[in-house]
């Protein structure tokens, strides 16, 4: 009878607890794995989520959390779980790439996250841009440590598109064939070989320049005790011109006046003294003004007393 009553009672308790013994709701579960996590900045990496359970379906998101506050959206919710993902260069902190994984059968969610070191290659200086030619524009720039080379790059808005000028080992470009006062923007980049694969720096700002070809004084003779007179060459794309005066012709050359046409005449001068000129074209588009190469001096002397 004791046998009965303790199996009797160990059933009771088998049947009790039998909740207890069933296995759990599945619950979902990511793995965020990065195909690198110490790449170079714009290289392209495979963000892919691993380790996946739940009851589904699943959809997911990946976003970059920059670990000074940046945040953006690489994929939106999507049933797809891998993305690749150019690394942008942030400064010298590491950066976060967060998964985020939704389970649509028992709406649970769960966040998964790697962290990037970003290696930089050094950008080089924003170019200096300037017209060397009625078709021509001169881009330079300062260089960089262990740099293999430099693309520029050129368009026709600061916005884009931009298109490879030239690869060069140079610190200097010449992009010619281009359109007389017409702005064109350059950007570039630095090149270097790191481990046997090409790396690339960010682009520093564009900078735009205009191509204006160097005009020619025609005469320049005085017009009285106190004034000469100037003409010279149209430069085509020119909107006005920039006359400089000094009173030698090695001296530090001073705005003498503006004009849209091609000839002036400067006054408040002494009589019977010889100054030297130099004509600078320019090209004026919206709120910008865009200045060609300076011409050689001329000189000029006013009537004596």
């Amino acid at each position: 009878m004791k046998r009965f009553f303790a199996a009797l009672a160990c059933a009771a308790l088998l049947l009790g607890f039998a909740p207890l013994a069933s296995p759990p709701a599945r619950m979902v579960t990511a793995q965020l794995w990065a195909s690198d996590t110490t790449p170079y900045a714009n290289d392209t990496i495979r963000l892919e989520v691993r380790n996946v359970a739940g009851v589904g379906p699943c959809q997911y998101a990946f976003d970059f959390v920059d670990h000074m506050g940046g945040f953006r959206t690489i994929q939106g919710l999507s049933a797809r779980d891998y993305c690749y993902y150019v690394v942008p260069y942030t400064g010298n902190h590491p950066q976060d790439i967060m998964v985020t994984v939704l389970d649509a059968g028992d709406n649970s969610y769960k966040e998964s996250i790697v962290t990037l070191y970003v290696s930089a290659v050094l950008q080089p200086s924003t170019p200096k841009v300037e017209a060397v030619g009625g078709s021509a524009i001169r881009v330079s720039w300062n260089g960089v440590p262990d740099a293999d080379g430099y693309e520029v790059w050129w368009g026709e808005s600061e916005k884009g598109p931009f298109r490879l000028a030239k690869y060069t080992a140079a610190l200097s470009y010449t992009k010619t064939y281009l359109k007389p006062g017409t702005r064109y923007w350059f950007k570039v980049r630095t090149v270097q070989m790191v481990g046997g694969q090409r790396k690339i720096s960010n682009f520093r700002s564009a900078r735009a320049g205009v191509p204006l070809a160097k005009p020619s004084i025609l005469s320049a003779a005085a017009a009285g005790k106190d004034r000469v007179r100037l003409a010279w060459a149209a430069v085509p794309g020119a909107t006005g011109y920039r006359v400089l005066m000094c009173a030698s012709p090695a001296g530090m050359y001073t705005e003498a006046f503006t004009t849209s046409a091609t000839y002036g005449v400067k006054t408040g001068l002494l009589p019977g003294k010889t100054y030297w000129f130099k004509v600078q074209p320019y090209t004026r588009i919206y709120r910008d003004s865009y200045y060609g190469p300076v011409s050689a001096y001329r000189a000029a002397a006013t009537l004596p007393q």
